[in-house]
């Protein structure tokens, strides 16, 4: 997993789902996603919960500010 890639999942989440979700369960979808080749024909769950966030870092973040 590449070190953005629960920040990129939290901003694709964030700009489809309207939601605002917890780093560590954006990391667990970002692996899968990133594996999707592994993950082809397979069910997989992931438990996403409300991100406590300051609104200004997530906007920074969403827009490429460094973690």
């Amino acid at each position: 997993m590449e070190d953005d890639s629960p920040v990129n999942t939290k901003t694709l989440l964030s700009e489809r789902l309207k939601t605002v979700v917890d780093h560590s369960g954006a990391g667990t979808l970002a692996t899968i996603v990133g594996n999707a080749e592994r993950s082809a024909d397979r069910r997989a769950s992931v438990a996403l919960s409300g991100g406590n966030v300051n609104m200004e870092r997530f906007t920074s973040l969403a827009h490429g500010a460094s973690a």
